[in-house]
């Protein structure tokens, strides 16, 4: 079954807190709204590259736009208690050697939770696994179907950006509609290779994939 998210912005509520009295509920507030605004700032900044217009942008930007949506995705993700957090988060590109070099431009010394980011190129199966979130380029559609297979139980998030990707149920990918990117998310993919999608990148995606 596939969902298909609304286009109106989606209201925010502060819900399951118990009723305090007045000047109890605007300490709260105070505390509370530095930390969610942080996190609407942060939330904005990514939509704002959800509205970049594909007709409008060189292969180069489309690369850089494209590394800015893997690193957040990234950041909204948690991965079983098996992956070690005291190595670094591997990202894997299988294909055009100028998205790793994004990947590399856009994460810079970023980290995230604490644990930095490696770029790797990815040419086999064995360093497909070894990745927590594996890119792959449209260029290697003629030998996804046999990749993704060999991952699928692997808890590696797959990115991809062809039609070819999202027939072979990768996890997350890109598509452009009425010359924007956006994103299609295959939560049973997800939930296969064992990696769990916030509800907050849920809500940014186009369609959600799940089972009925």
């Amino acid at each position: 079954m596939i969902f298909h998210q609304p286009t109106g912005r989606p209201s925010a509520k502060l819900e399951g807190l118990p009723a305090r009295p007045a000047h109890v509920r605007t300490f709260l507030l105070r505390a509370l709204v530095p930390a969610i605004w942080s996190t609407l700032l942060a939330v904005g900044a990514f939509l704002f590259c959800l509205s970049a217009r594909g007709d409008e942008i060189s292969s180069a930007a489309e690369h850089k736009l494209k590394a800015a949506f893997v690193y957040n995705f990234a950041k909204f993700v948690e991965w079983p208690a098996s992956i070690s957090t005291n190595t670094p988060l591997v990202i894997g590109v299988k294909g055009e050697a100028a998205m790793r070099t994004a990947l590399e431009v856009a994460i810079g010394s970023r980290r995230i939770n604490g644990r930095a980011i490696e770029v790797r190129t990815v040419n086999t199966v064995a360093d497909a696994q070894a990745a927590q979130v594996l890119f792959v380029s449209a260029t290697e559609d003629r030998h996804l179907s046999a990749l993704l297979a060999n991952i699928r139980l692997a808890p590696v998030l797959t990115v991809g950006e062809s039609d070819a990707f999202a027939r072979a149920d990768g996890i997350i990918n890109f598509v452009r509609e009425e010359n924007r990117y956006r994103f299609d998310i295959n939560l049973d993919s997800a939930e296969q290779a064992g990696v769990k999608i916030s509800a907050q990148l849920l809500k940014l995606a186009r369609t959600v994939r799940r089972k009925s």
